[in-house]
Order: C-alpha cells, then structure tokens, then sequence
C-alpha cells in the first residue's frame, strides 16, 4: 500500500457510494479504495487483538474481502438490522 491522490478514494453522492462499497464487498473496487478499507479493517482487527500486528490485519482483512467472508457478514448483519426495525 502506497501514496494515492486523494480522487482515487473520494467519495460522492450516496448512490454512488453504496455501489463502490459493493464493489468493495465483490473484491473488485479500485485498488486504492481496497487498501484503504483493508487498512482500517486491519487496525480494527489489530485493536481488538483478532491480529497480531497491524500488517496482519491488513492481510486477514485482504483475504476476507477477496475469499467473501467480509461479504457474507455483511450480509447477516444488514439482514438482522432490518428484521430489528421491522419489529420496531
């Protein structure tokens, strides 16, 4: 992971966001945006001692992304969130 214009990873307007976070999720975001969310992923898993250093956690979050784990979470988790505001 090295230095990138700040316009690699810009965000916009909130359709286009929801699209690029699937992308992140199908592992086929631009790879700027990829190691940018692998990083915060990985200083997340590093913090709660889920890896053993920060580059670990890189690399876990990486493969999690890439093999469809992270996707398959996310997908149990946006489904309990609405089944929790369907039931007020």
């Amino acid at each position: 992971m090295g230095p990138v214009a700040p316009s690699a990873i810009a965000g916009g307007a909130a359709d286009a966001n929801a699209t690029t976070f699937e992308r992140v999720l199908d592992d086929r975001a631009p790879e700027a945006i990829r190691d940018l969310v692998a990083a915060n992923a990985g200083a997340a898993l590093y913090v709660a001692e889920r890896a053993p250093t920060l580059r670990a956690g890189y690399d876990r979050a990486r493969e999690l992304l890439a093999n469809g784990v992270a996707k398959a979470l996310f997908a149990k988790y946006r489904d309990a969130a609405c089944k929790a505001a369907e039931s007020g």
